[in-house]
């Protein structure tokens, strides 16, 4: 008698059933040692697994490499996306330097404050995110941050050109050609020394696909990062320009819409890159489903320090009339961390040019450094927030937000300290730089041999002319000399001016911080 199908699948469900149970009863037998010998010996053969699939990216051997990916993928039944998050995670444990743990938490006062690398814009030692739809500027306005980069000129909003850096700019979404042409809308030429490559004072490196000259795509994968840490390291590059996210994932055969691998390429770019070298990484991007976000995984907006939004800014009629960025995320920022501002490209110079109703954030380093200064004399080893503000404004002209943004950066940079809450002095050593500085000048003009003016210095005639002789006639009763001008009793205050009063006495009250 044949079996019918229904009796065929529960006999087969029951076989199934019964296999499962009797591998259970084996896990139960089986001790909590043998248990965890097992699970050691997985992680210490997938560990290898890894290491050996790092070690044939590094030697490019593409053969072992795939024989170690097809190992991981049918022994461990991963995916490219998983296998790629891993071989980055072990990758940036390999390059980022071990400490002993010193104490059970971490030391603040070790730890470096972030600051910029060009003042609002790029953060130092960190991870940027410029994002915008196809066609706004994006691409147009990192070439320029970056030629000011190069030359150390200001850029749009802010004041301070910054030190002079390099930089290299890897166009993988556009290629080289439509690159040349942003450069030549920039007026940038490209047989300008800071561009021509092998010149001694080349400061700008661009990577692209030019097969006539050798050059492919970089890609965000193992060995492209190997090549762009090695590069960076021995160029001393400053800032880095990648454009764009999808496009040098995509190409590394990976997907930058995965959680996962987005995280751990940010992870290394951060903690393997940017902050031994002290450079910034900007992240090029195109927006995303949603309004005013970016494309991918959500970590390319949650994980870097500052992320930038550009749109059009557009007329009555709809017409394009410049860029808006929005700041939606900037960690670094001591005022106004979300700012928006509007700018657009002046065709005839080749200059991004602010709208009218932007305000530019200058920078008071010197003036800062007057004022705590000129306290330190005064015995005042330092000045409340406001008293700065107010003494910059009064002897400089120096607006507040420009006093506040400066005080951070040179709290960041340990220029300044804050011996308590809201108040401000200088940082012990340029105290030192000053008063070194100033007995120098002391030692310098006590050494010095005093010289007469041309005025003073004069020939002796050869004959004197003839003076009048008045009356000699002593009067009577008085030596010769004994003559003497009568004394006026005068209070020697009443000739000095009143001191002004001094502003450094005076302390803020709660409201003005």
């Amino acid at each position: 008698m044949q079996k019918t199908e229904y009796q065929q699948a529960w006999g087969s469900l029951a076989e199934t059933a019964k296999l499962q149970e009797e591998e259970a009863q084996k896990a139960a037998a089986r001790s909590p040692d043998t248990l965890r010998e097992d699970d050691v010996l997985a992680q210490e053969s997938y560990s290898d697994l890894l290491e050996a699939t790092l070690a044939a990216i590094k030697s490019c051997n593409d053969d072992e490499e795939m024989n170690c990916r097809r190992d991981l993928k049918t022994i461990w039944r991963l995916s490219d996306d998983k296998i790629t998050s891993d071989l980055f995670k072990a990758f940036t444990n390999s390059k980022v330097k071990k400490t002993q743990q010193k104490h059970n938490s971490v030391d603040l006062r070790e730890v470096e404050q972030l600051t910029y690398l060009k003042d609002g814009w790029l953060p130092k030692g960190d991870v940027a995110l410029w994002f915008s739809p196809f066609g706004v500027g994006k691409t147009t306005t990192a070439l320029a941050a970056m030629w000011s980069i190069a030359t150390g000129q200001k850029f749009l909003d802010r004041s301070d050109p910054g030190k002079p850096g390099k930089c290299l700019f890897i166009a993988t979404d556009s290629g080289v050609a439509p690159l040349k042409k942003s450069l030549d809308d920039l007026q940038i030429d490209p047989n300008h020394p800071y561009l021509t490559p092998g010149h001694p004072e080349q400061r700008i490196w661009f990577w692209g696909n030019a097969s006539d000259q050798g050059h492919e795509s970089w890609r965000a994968d193992i060995r492209g990062v190997i090549r762009l840490e090695q590069f960076i390291r021995a160029e001393k590059i400053d800032a880095n320009f990648i454009d764009s996210v999808k496009s040098v994932s995509s190409a590394a055969g990976w997907s930058h819409e995965n959680n996962l691998a987005s995280r751990a390429m940010l992870t290394y770019l951060r903690e393997g890159i940017c902050q031994p070298n002290g450079c910034s990484i900007v992240l090029l991007n195109h927006d995303g489903t949603k309004e005013e976000t970016s494309s991918g995984a959500k970590s390319w907006a949650e994980d870097p320090s500052m992320v930038v939004s550009f749109s059009k800014a557009l007329d009555q009629d709809g017409r394009q009339i410049g860029i808006t960025a929005k700041f939606k995320k900037d960690r670094a920022a001591v005022i106004n961390p979300c700012r928006s501002l509007t700018f657009n490209l002046n065709r005839e110079t080749g200059i991004l040019q602010l709208a009218p109703e932007v305000e530019v954030v200058g920078n008071c380093r010197e003036a800062i450094i007057d004022v705590l200064w000129r306290a330190h004399q005064n015995g005042k080893p330092s000045l409340t927030r406001g008293s700065v503000v107010d003494e910059c404004f009064a002897r400089h002209g120096i607006p507040t937000k420009t006093v506040d943004n400066t005080l951070g950066s040179m709290f960041g940079e340990r220029q300044v300290t804050r011996p308590h809450r809201g108040s401000y002095a200088l940082a012990p050593k340029l105290i030192q730089q000053k008063e070194a500085s100033y007995t120098g000048f002391y030692i310098e003009g006590s050494n010095k041999e005093e010289t007469q003016s041309k005025t003073a210095i004069k020939q002796v005639p050869e004959a004197f002319p003839t003076a009048e002789i008045g009356n000699t006639v002593v009067p009577e009763g008085n030596m010769p000399g004994s003559r003497q001008m009568p004394v006026i009793p005068v209070l020697v205050t009443e000739l000095l001016p009143t001191p002004a009063s001094l502003p450094y006495e005076m302390e803020d009250s709660a409201e003005n911080w």
